[in-house]
């Protein structure tokens, strides 16, 4: 489903952060951590827990190893038009890295393994940091490949329908300017080959002044590129708050152009409270809708590419964070962080309708929906 792709691409994501980040000359802490999340929205829920664990070995050595389980059950509103069942699945994911300090040069090496009934994706990540310039100044460079197995659950049967090559390039520049200000540049080039499309979607034909229209199978074009740039700036205040905006341009062969803008505001409290650290941060998200895609096309077979999946419409989105942490001292090395946050999600679409309202496409109303994501997290620093 689109909301398990986007769940996948996230732990690719943090996957590649984590093997081209690190502090200046220095391996990250020992640690240990736990944390469990629920997604609802679209009548979709998605919950289940993670864990990861941290060690280094020696000054030079650190290996990491997690494992993620997803209970996934629902349907999404273009599962359910099409007809498609309710979905009921379990996800689960284990990923391990080693990272090796080399004087002011860090090299990583990290692999992970997501499996489900019809999709199991393999992904190889290799990075490599280096400090400049008296630290001030952070390059990074990543690859990451990965191999993915598609198929269709038609049960009791799993049928394959064919698999996917992924290719993704980042270069990224970090810059402390002043004491208290740090600027970050990101550049990403990836490139997909192979069964692009999603066996449960399908688009939809027919007349936009007719209640009466039919459905047939996506079709996509079997390679995608894609190329983003983000600008990232921190602040540090004063009184040890720090506040973050940044921008992200996203473009790729599928005429897809989206811009999204975010505001982070960090702040420890004082005194009795100053245990605690609360944040708020909020995004904004927009996009172009693919060049194949189309609420309704007028006949079967209209173009030789054809999609109605919503992620590849014209649509916008915001949401919203909310967070608090407090953190247990146990001794003068070991300390633990409780973290909770609670986000809302807004999705407004310009051009997927509502295909649950039975009427003719042209009186549909355009839909949305909203979502929540509630975390839980401990973390345990040796």
């Amino acid at each position: 489903t689109p909301l398990q792709t986007f769940l996948r691409c996230l732990w690719i994501g943090l996957l590649g952060m984590a093997a081209t980040s690190t502090q200046a000359g220095v391996l990250p802490e020992d640690q240990a951590e736990v944390m469990y999340h629920v997604y609802q929205g679209d009548d979709t829920t998605v919950q289940g827990p993670a864990l990861l664990v941290r060690k280094k070995f020696g000054e030079s050595i650190m290996a990491d190893a997690g494992y993620e389980t997803d209970k996934v059950t629902g349907a999404s509103i273009d599962v359910r038009t099409s007809g498609a069942s309710e979905l009921k699945e379990d996800r689960k994911q284990w990923n391990g890295g080693v990272s090796y300090l080399r004087g002011k040069t860090t090299y990583n090496l990290a692999f992970m393994n997501s499996k489900e009934t019809d999709y199991i994706s393999d992904n190889l990540t290799f990075g490599i940091t280096e400090d400049m310039f008296g630290d001030l100044t952070t390059v990074t460079l990543g690859f990451t490949r990965g191999w993915d197995e598609v198929s269709e659950n038609q049960l009791p049967v799993i049928v394959p329908k064919g698999s996917v090559d992924r290719r993704s390039y980042r270069l990224g520049l970090s810059q402390i300017l002043t004491k208290n200000f740090m600027m970050t540049m990101n550049f990403e080039s990836g490139a997909m080959e192979g069964y692009l499309q999603n066996p449960y979607r399908s688009y939809r034909y027919g007349a936009a002044n007719s209640a009466s229209y039919a459905f047939a199978e996506e079709r996509y074009p079997s390679t995608r590129t894609t190329n983003a740039i983000s600008v990232n700036g921190r602040y540090y205040l004063p009184y040890r708050a720090s506040i973050k905006i940044g921008y992200r341009y996203f473009t790729d062969s599928w005429g897809v152009v989206a811009h999204t803008g975010d505001l982070e505001y960090v702040h420890p409290l004082k005194g009795r409270w100053s245990k605690y650290t609360v944040e708020g941060s909020a995004r904004y998200y927009t996009q172009t809708r693919a060049d194949f895609y189309a609420d309704l096309f007028p006949f079967e077979n209209a173009q030789n590419f054809l999609a109605r999946d919503k992620i590849l419409a014209t649509f916008n989105d915001w949401s919203v964070r909310l967070g608090a942490s407090r953190r247990f001292t146990y001794s003068p090395k070991t300390y633990g962080v409780v973290s909770l946050f609670v986000d809302h999600i807004q999705y407004d679409y310009k051009d997927f309708k509502d295909a649950e309202v039975k009427v003719a496409p042209s009186l549909q109303q355009l839909f949305s929906f909203d979502a929540n994501v509630y975390m839980a997290q401990y973390s345990h620093h040796f």
